[in-house]
C-alpha cells in the first residue's frame, strides 16, 4: 500500500472518529457552559431523565455548587464512537488544579443527555 493511501485511510479514520463523537462531546460541553454561565434551568435539563429525577431543579444549584465554585473553565474529549451510551471526559479547570471526571452521555428522545453526573 502506498504512503498516500495509508495517509488518506488515516484521514478518513480520523474524520470518522471525529464525526462520530462531536455530538456527546458537544452536550457536555454545553452542560458545563451552561453552568459556568448561571443557566442552571439549562444545564439541569441537560441531564438524562434519571438525574433530573435523582435531583430536582430546586436543588440542582447545591448540587453542583461544589463543581462551580472557583471554575475558570473546561476542556471535554472522547473517544468513545459508538452507542446510545458513550463515555466522555472532562476536565474542569480551576487555576490552580485541572480535576479529570468520565460521564456518560445517552441518548435520549433524539438528544444526548449527561447521565450518572452526580456519580462522578
Amino acid at each position: 500500500m502506498s504512503v498516500l493511501a495509508l495517509a488518506s485511510l488515516g484521514g478518513a479514520a480520523w474524520w470518522a472518529m471525529q464525526r462520530a463523537t462531536t455530538a456527546p462531546v458537544d452536550a457536555v460541553d454545553a452542560f458545563f457552559t451552561d453552568l459556568e454561565a448561571g443557566r442552571d434551568d439549562r444545564a439541569w435539563s441537560r441531564l438524562c431523565a434519571a438525574d433530573r429525577a435523582r435531583v430536582s431543579r430546586a436543588d440542582f444549584p447545591v448540587a453542583v455548587s461544589e463543581a462551580r465554585r472557583g471554575l475558570e473553565g473546561h476542556d471535554v474529549f472522547s473517544f468513545d464512537p459508538i452507542g446510545d451510551r458513550r463515555d466522555v471526559h472532562y476536565e474542569l479547570d480551576y487555576g490552580t488544579r485541572t480535576d479529570r471526571f468520565d460521564v456518560d452521555v445517552v441518548r435520549e428522545d433524539g438528544s444526548w443527555r449527561l447521565c450518572n453526573f452526580f456519580a462522578s
